[in-house]
């Protein structure tokens, strides 16, 4: 389904990927809600979210307070609506 939530060994995470990571998660957490299927849930606590943890906070790390303030603000729209 994405390379992102199989946990591709080939992918290429740059800021670029935050968009498309963060949709994954809505997409996850949408999925989980609406089947009431807890693999989901699992699936993003102990898979996806570690597996990416690192990167984020280290792309984020890099980025200047204007850009971090943006990303900020486009994860917090993706995930609550």
């Amino acid at each position: 389904e994405s390379c992102l939530a199989n946990l591709c060994p080939y992918h290429v995470f740059t800021s670029d990927g935050v968009p498309t990571l963060v949709n994954v998660i809505k997409d996850y957490q949408l999925k989980a809600r609406m089947t009431g299927n807890k693999k989901y849930s699992i699936a993003l606590k102990t898979k996806i979210i570690p597996a990416f943890q690192d990167i984020i906070n280290a792309i984020i790390k890099d980025m200047t307070d204007q850009e971090k303030a943006g990303t900020k603000r486009l994860i917090e729209e993706a995930l609550n609506g």
